[in-house]
């Protein structure tokens, strides 16, 4: 598990579904060459699922980027990135044996120490993996970044113009399947994601242009608006990176900045059963429905302005009706770039009897592990609905204290089998 043993104060963060319908086709960013969001951009199941779609673009994932420097050096052959069935991070060459330098800030990031590290023989290629468990959180290299040495070539990678920040390592390596993202609409070299603090971000390459929200198209601003933002922002740079963050948190998209205080799977059986004449038992029904009760615990305006959860807690019940996302490990109370865990739950027994890999880009069984066994839950994203009596009335509530501190927010879901 990446982090597993530093991490033990993870906060969780639920999401609603996002309709980006209004905005398919339309230029979002101030530019001559924008690049309109797709016209097929319609319901996503998250607000992340429309950032990235919980991947990179073909071409712009970590090990295509470090293969096209690679190429650039005349290095034949292809070099790929990935997470392994042990939940580690490694490159692979199908040609050369190489080396990776890195400090220690990106070996944090991938799981090595600061030094050189050599690939060996693997399957008729050449393999690096990690020895330490990848750091989770916002994926965000140095402006060094890191260099690849095969033979007598030494090459920093990726290059300066495509090294802005990702969502998380597994976001970075795995490719998505579909071209209707906002990061689609974003000049290559740019990225998106959402912080730790449930804020949307969006950056580009120092070298790129890069237009305030002030001077966007008027889909632009409104899209801005319903991500989170008031077109006040002004961009920050930080190395090689130009970064754009939203000034609320987005809308439909929750990050709690304190752990849970419940969490409780519960079973509804759906079974009628009737007492014959003869004594008998006649039975019918269908399968039990599963699902999960939580109390979520959100901070009240007694705790300041930029503290306050409570016009987040709004938010969310505005935008999310039915479709709900929930991360067991979102915010990070001992580290700033969170411990975003992105990928989706896998039960251990099913990946097993199913013959699925445990750990991949995309999915992780950390949940049913026993490192995982005495912390608040850890592990990938539930996909969940609203359970039928689920509250649909909603009203502001501080447990009748004289100062609005937080509030124990109570969801009832259901597991949710179609995703």
């Amino acid at each position: 598990m990446p982090s597993a043993s530093t991490i033990r104060r993870h906060t969780p963060a639920l999401a609603g579904t996002f309709d980006a319908t209004q905005y398919a086709n339309k230029s979002i960013f101030a530019s001559s060459s924008a690049i309109p969001l797709s016209s097929s951009a319609g319901v996503f199941d998250d607000v992340l699922d429309f950032l990235h779609g919980y991947g990179s673009a073909a071409g712009q994932d970590l090990g295509a980027l470090v293969a096209a420097e690679l190429t650039a050096a005349a290095i034949t052959g292809t070099m790929t990135a990935g997470i392994d069935e042990n939940d580690r991070f490694f490159f692979r060459h199908d040609t050369h044996a190489f080396e990776l330098i890195c400090d220690a800030e990106v070996g944090t990031l991938f799981g090595f120490v600061a030094g050189t590290h050599p690939s060996s023989s693997s399957g008729g290629g050449h393999v690096l993996t990690a020895t330490l468990p990848f750091a989770r959180g916002v994926a965000a290299l140095p402006s060094s970044r890191f260099k690849i040495k095969v033979g007598a070539s030494t090459v920093t990678v990726p290059s300066s113009q495509r090294a802005t920040a990702r969502q998380s390592l597994p976001v970075w390596v795995n490719v998505r399947s579909g071209s209707s993202t906002l990061a689609d609409a974003i000049t290559a070299g740019g990225s998106t994601y959402i912080d730790a603090t449930g804020r949307v971000v969006i950056e580009q390459y120092t070298g790129r242009g890069f237009s305030a929200p002030s001077e966007w198209p008027t889909e632009g601003k409104l899209l801005w608006a319903r991500l989170g933002g008031t077109g006040t922002e002004t961009k920050t740079t930080s190395g090689l990176r130009q970064i754009l963050t939203a000034t609320h948190p987005c809308p439909g998209f929750l990050a709690f900045d304190r752990q849970y205080v419940d969490l409780k799977r519960y079973t509804t059986g759906r079974d009628d059963r009737v007492v014959l004449a003869d004594g008998s038992m006649a039975s019918a029904g269908l399968p039990p429905l599963q699902g999960w009760e939580m109390t979520l615990r959100a901070g009240g305006p007694a705790l300041g302005f930029a503290a306050s959860k409570e016009q987040a807690l709004r938010d969310f019940f505005k935008f999310s009706r039915d479709k709900i996302t929930f991360f067991p490990m979102w915010g990070d109370l001992d580290e700033s770039r969170g411990a975003i865990e992105t990928r989706k739950h896998i039960d251990q027994r099913t990946a097993y009897s199913t013959s699925v890999a445990a750990y991949s880009t995309t999915q992780t069984i950390e949940a049913d592990v026993e490192a995982s066994h005495f912390y608040k839950r850890k592990g990938g994203r539930l996909f969940l609905r609203r359970a039928s009596d689920d509250n649909q009335r909603r009203v502001e509530d501080y447990g009748g204290r004289a100062l609005d501190v937080f509030q124990d927010v109570k969801f009832k879901f259901l597991d949710d089998p179609t995703r």
